[in-house]
């Protein structure tokens, strides 16, 4: 039973500590699919104590209803309090609201499915190089127009895909974007499977803030 409701708790359900007073809180602050976890956590604290208990706080995660039906994510870790006897008397447990870090988390996720989506099925050319200049993504569009598989692109420099001349015109649009941070532009040509000669026009829409 809630024998004390901090201010945060407070804010965080719209209860005040007078209307959950020695109630348990999976009779009204927890989704029905999550109360019986919580009472099994409960059981085990009193019998263990927090021997056993893990600090990985995501073991903990929960859903708080408020007072007004909305859902919230709460990260508990949890601890006793031993009486004279050291025998587990009270349960305290400390809980970080992290409704909105999940909801970004969860909308992050969805954006970048969209995003490698339109990456994979574009006919535009696309690739992404960190600061030593290797290669970390291309879509299957660049790899058909280069004549090269994906696998032999990532963690490569153009000096090792196309030799010294060509990595002298990328170093040099690749050094004017990190200097200057603007947009670039410009037309080269690529020699596929030493046949074919491909026109490019290859576009630098900005470096990143890492």
């Amino acid at each position: 039973r809630i024998v004390r409701f901090n201010r945060t708790c407070e804010c965080i359900t719209g209860y005040s500590f007078a209307e959950v007073q020695d109630r348990y809180v999976w009779d009204f602050l927890l989704l029905p699919a999550e109360a019986e976890g919580v009472k099994r956590e409960f059981a085990r604290l009193l019998i263990h104590g927090d021997r056993h208990a893990s600090t990985d706080p995501q073991l903990y995660e929960n859903h708080w209803i408020t007072k007004d039906g909305e859902r919230r994510r709460i990260a508990w870790s949890s601890t006793t309090l031993l009486d004279l006897n050291g025998q587990p008397e009270y349960v305290i447990g400390t809980g970080i609201d992290i409704t909105e870090q999940r909801q970004m988390q969860e909308a992050l996720r969805a954006s970048e499915v969209k995003l490698r989506a339109i990456v994979d099925h574009t006919t535009d050319s696309i690739f992404i190089k960190d600061l030593d200049r290797r290669y970390v993504l291309l879509n299957p569009a660049a790899a058909q127009t280069f004549g090269k598989p994906h696998n032999e692109w990532l963690g490569c420099t153009d000096v090792e895909l196309f030799g010294a001349e060509i990595d002298d015109e990328f170093r040099t649009t690749d050094l004017y974007v990190l200097e200057y941070d603007i947009p670039y532009t410009f037309e080269h040509t690529r020699v596929v499977d030493g046949l074919e000669r491909v026109w490019l026009t290859t576009k630098y829409p900005y470096k990143s803030p890492q």
